[in-house]
């Protein structure tokens, strides 16, 4: 997987500078009409609720969801837009250095914990089918930016979905295409960390 990573880290670069993809235009009544109730965390994840009012009730996103709220990117979920999100588990945050999760929530990294979770959103609906339909013709990983400016690659190995974070962390989606009002949900094993 070293050399994939490697190739989509060249990717990232080319991406990163220039040429965007427009997510494939979906009509948003006949997802919601067509998606069966998927759990997570314990709770039915509803198509025709928000990314927000989704993740509220995950026993598995606490402090995702707690820092969505703390940093006040709860209110742009919620928004109208289209949004695909990368969410990582409580188990994903438990893998970062000891004592960083319990740093970032303070107040005084807030714009720190802001920048990293807006790193996990991609403006637009990508379905795990997309990214690995666009991973493959750009010969085996894409790029594309975050809400918060930063990129993430996306890589198929094995018929799975890997994302990868600036820092070439690959985090794999667990649970893939979980439709939301406003968007897309996919649950990733890593916490996505900007350079």
């Amino acid at each position: 997987m070293t050399g994939s990573l490697i190739k989509t880290i060249a990717v990232l670069g080319m991406l990163a500078a220039g040429a965007g993809h427009a997510p494939m235009a979906a009509s948003q009544d006949a997802l919601v009409e067509a998606s069966p109730i998927i759990r997570i965390g314990g709770a039915e994840m509803r198509p025709d609720r928000n990314i927000i009012e989704n993740l509220v009730n995950s026993d598995d996103h606490t402090l995702f969801f707690e820092g969505l709220t703390s940093t006040g990117l709860a209110s742009t979920l919620q928004g109208p837009g289209q949004f695909t999100v990368f969410a990582p588990t409580d188990l994903a945050f438990r893998k970062l250095p000891r004592g960083l999760v319990d740093a970032l929530f303070t107040p005084e990294e807030s714009s720190a914990l802001r920048r990293i979770l807006s790193a996990h959103v991609v403006l637009g609906r990508y379905s795990a089918e997309e990214l690995l339909a666009l991973a493959e013709r750009s010969g085996g990983g894409v790029a594309l930016q975050t809400l918060s400016g930063d990129v993430l690659g996306f890589q198929a190995v094995g018929g799975l979905l890997y994302v990868v974070d600036e820092r070439l962390r690959p985090g794999r989606a667990t649970i893939r295409d979980v439709p939301q009002s406003n968007g897309i949900l996919h649950v990733v094993d890593s916490v996505l960390v900007p350079q």
